[in-house]
């Protein structure tokens, strides 16, 4: 990995975070790029996240965290408190604390998207508590 981490901050290039894939049925993708174990972030956590053609997350709430999604590619829809919207590339979700959400997708690409939420979690990652899979990098 030649991802540079300093005291004036943190690069990482295409290709170079891992990827971890949940098990069946719900099948999804995570790569984290920034947080305090990759870079000494303090506050906050960042990632991709990609849902596979006609797939779905599973349902989600962080009690403490605020999230932000950008949707780079794919089109389908987020559930956010039980109220759906439409989602495409370049769509910006905001979720606040507390609010149960889920993506589905409704294309026949993946549906990707880059995310960010605060303040980091005090206990492990899904990923991690779910022992997904790694399948890239």
């Amino acid at each position: 990995m030649s991802a540079q981490r300093n005291s004036v901050g943190w690069v990482i290039q295409p290709g170079e975070a891992p990827t971890f894939e949940s098990p069946m049925p719900d099948v999804r993708q995570v790569s984290f790029l920034v947080d305090n174990a990759l870079c000494g972030a303090r506050n906050l956590t960042a990632g991709l996240f990609a849902v596979p053609p006609h797939g779905h997350s599973v349902p989600d709430i962080h009690v403490e965290q605020e999230e932000i999604y950008y949707f780079v590619s794919g089109h389908g829809r987020a559930i956010l408190g039980g109220r759906e919207h439409s989602v495409h590339a370049g769509t910006v979700v905001y979720i606040p604390s507390a609010v149960p959400h889920q993506l589905i997708n409704d294309g026949d690409d993946y549906l990707r998207l880059f995310f960010v939420f605060a303040p980091q979690p005090d206990r492990p990652y899904r990923h991690e508590a779910e022992s997904w899979q790694r399948v890239g990098v």
